[in-house]
């Protein structure tokens, strides 16, 4: 999992979404939270973050949370690293839009995380 030098965090991710997430449970509480999210993802990408589209409905699991880690993984990156002289990738306000269809998909796997592997303290 090394890469020049560091973790591969990507593919961190992609092994945290299979130790900790149920993708059923996941695209059933993005149903109940919003009826649409599901279709937005397969049919939009993140523009700001050059990100993937993600089929949650592929019965192929280890290719959803592939898709998962990816998006998420550029999504992140977009919103925190800023290289000198560039341009930021994510503009507030001009992305908020695009970036509020990503916050439902982020809280329900951040919550089954908790849930699986927290602990009370």
């Amino acid at each position: 999992m090394r890469e020049e030098g560091g973790v591969n965090e990507q593919r961190a991710l992609e092994l945290v979404l299979e130790r900790f997430v149920d993708i059923s449970r996941l695209v059933a509480e993005l149903n109940t939270y919003d009826g649409t999210l599901i279709n937005y993802y397969k049919a939009n990408g993140v523009p700001f973050a050059g990100a993937n589209k993600v089929d949650l409905t592929v019965a192929n699991e280890e290719t959803v949370r592939t898709s998962m880690a990816k998006r998420i993984y550029k999504v992140r990156n977009a919103l925190v690293h800023a290289k000198e002289g560039d341009l930021p990738k994510y503009a507030p306000f001009a992305h908020d839009d695009e970036l509020s269809q990503e916050v439902p998909l982020m809280r329900f796997i951040s919550e089954q995380i908790i849930i699986k592997h927290g602990k009370v303290l």
